[in-house]
C-alpha cells in the first residue's frame, strides 16, 4: 500500500484516506479541465492551418468545401430528401455514382428522375462541375448553366424543354459553342 503525503512546509506528512481520495478526485478534474483546453487549442490550430472543409464518411474520407456541401445540402432538401439520404446511397443497384468529388470539389452530379422543374440556382457556386445529369426530369427551361465553366458533360435528355423557344435557343447555342458533350434526346 503507497502512502500519501501531503507538503507541510519543508515535510510532508501522511494524509487519511478521505483526505487521499478528495486530492485524486481535483486532480482528474484538473487533468480533464486540462485535456479540453488542449483539444480546443489543438481544433483551433487545425481550422487555422486548414481552409473550412467538412469531411464526409460515406465518400470515403474525401474532403468538400463547405460552400458546396451547403449547395448539395439545398439541392437535396428541393428533392424532399436528406442529404446524407440522397447523395450517400451508393447502394441502390445503380453503377454511376451520384456524386464525385475531386481535389475538395464536385465535379460530377446526378440528379436523374428527381421530378425537378428547374434546373436549380445553387449549380452555379459548383465551380469545378463537369459532369451533370439532370435526364429525365420535367425541366422546361434551359438556365443557370452558362455559370459552370468546366462542365464538359450535359445529360438533359427526357425534360419537357422547348427548344423552339427563343430564351431555350439561346441557351442551348451558347452551351453547344462551349463544346460541351450533350446528351438531350
Amino acid at each position: 500500500m503507497t502512502n500519501i503525503t501531503k507538503p507541510i512546509g519543508k515535510r510532508n506528512r501522511l494524509v487519511s484516506k478521505e483526505e487521499a481520495k478528495a486530492m485524486l478526485e481535483r486532480v482528474e478534474i484538473v487533468e480533464k479541465v486540462e485535456e479540453r483546453v488542449e483539444e480546443t487549442v489543438e481544433d483551433k490550430v487545425m481550422e487555422e492551418k486548414n481552409p473550412p472543409y467538412i469531411e464526409s464518411r460515406s465518400l470515403h474520407g474525401k474532403l468538400i468545401e463547405i460552400s458546396e456541401y451547403k449547395v448539395l445540402e439545398n439541392i437535396a432538401a428541393k428533392l424532399n430528401k436528406s442529404f446524407w439520404q440522397y447523395f450517400h446511397n451508393f447502394n441502390d443497384g445503380r453503377k454511376d455514382v451520384y456524386l464525385e468529388i475531386e481535389n475538395n470539389h464536385v465535379v460530377r452530379l446526378d440528379l436523374y428522375n428527381q421530378d425537378l422543374n428547374e434546373i436549380p440556382e445553387e449549380l452555379c457556386k459548383l465551380t469545378k462541375l463537369r459532369h451533370l445529369q439532370l435526364g429525365k426530369n420535367n425541366i422546361k427551361k434551359i438556365e443557370h448553366l452558362d455559370k459552370l465553366e468546366e462542365l464538359e458533360e450535359l445529360y438533359i435528355y427526357g425534360n419537357k424543354i422547348d427548344y423552339k423557344n427563343s430564351h431555350n435557343a439561346q441557351e442551348w447555342d451558347k452551351l453547344v459553342q462551349r463544346n460541351i458533350k450533350i446528351l438531350r434526346e
